[in-house]
């Protein structure tokens, strides 16, 4: 897992070669972020003298809390070659205008 942060928002890489994007699961509770699934495999070779199979299963799972100036509605995941890379916005916090009477 990478993670970096710039003035746009947070990020996250996660290196997921060979699990589908159906078997990866992104949700958000009370600010944790929980990245989870199963990687599955199998590979067979069948050759004239020869007959071999693999199979690699497990569950996964990964959490992140969440900083308080996260835009949390508006949080983006994709999911391509192996990689699952997950974008969370920063809020825009504009400075109110006060009036400073002078006396």
């Amino acid at each position: 897992v990478n993670t970096r942060e710039d003035e746009k928002g947070y990020y996250i890489e996660v290196d997921l070669p060979g699990v589908k994007k159906e078997d990866i699961n992104v949700d958000l509770n009370d600010k944790v972020l929980t990245i989870s699934g199963e990687r599955k495999f199998k590979e067979e070779v069948k050759k004239e003298n020869y007959y071999k199979i693999e199979t690699a299963f497990g569950k996964f799972e990964r959490s992140f809390s969440i900083p308080e100036d996260a835009d949390i509605d508006n949080i983006e995941a994709k999911s391509e070659n192996g990689v699952l890379e997950i974008f969370i916005p920063k809020i825009k916090k504009e400075t109110p205008k006060k009036k400073i009477t002078i006396k």
